[in-house]
């Protein structure tokens, strides 16, 4: 595993009544140990908040699955899927029995119409977590052409 991610979540900032009104436009999906969330090259348009439980998230080289984060409660996935529509980069799969919260993309879009000040924070928190991930990305970069 590359790293573990913990400082910022999607509510980061919320205030208990804007996290419950987000929260009121997710659906929640309960998913077994094992259990394939996401498979690399799937759309979904969706965005994954881990209520509770752990995933983790592996890429495929070469035939061989290489995990590289473990996700855990009130950490958030498929972020890029649902801002961009491209196809997902890795595979998702539950570590323990896991409860999910899902916001697809449509019904968000409709929500931040009506609650702007609630969607800037949820793409600030994106932002500054993929901010924490991409310099993630660049330590291990930096490490492996060390190793060369």
């Amino acid at each position: 595993m590359l790293f573990e991610e913990k400082e910022i979540t999607i509510f980061t900032d919320f205030t208990d009544e804007e996290k419950n009104k987000f929260l009121s436009i997710c659906d929640i999906e309960e998913c077994k140990k094992d259990e394939t969330i996401l498979e690399e090259g799937q759309i979904t348009r969706a965005l994954f908040i881990i209520k509770e439980g752990s995933v983790r998230i592996s890429l495929n080289f070469d035939g061989e699955e290489f995990e590289i984060v473990k996700l855990i409660k009130d950490d958030f996935f498929g972020e890029m899927s649902f801002l961009d529509g491209k196809l997902h980069s890795a595979t998702v799969k539950t570590s323990d029995d896991s409860e999910l919260y899902i916001i697809r993309k449509l019904k968000f879009d409709l929500f931040a119409k009506k609650n702007p000040a609630i969607a800037q924070k949820f793409y600030e928190n994106i932002i500054r977590t993929l901010v924490c991930r991409l310099r993630h990305s660049d330590d291990i970069i930096k490490n492996l052409n060390k190793e060369k």
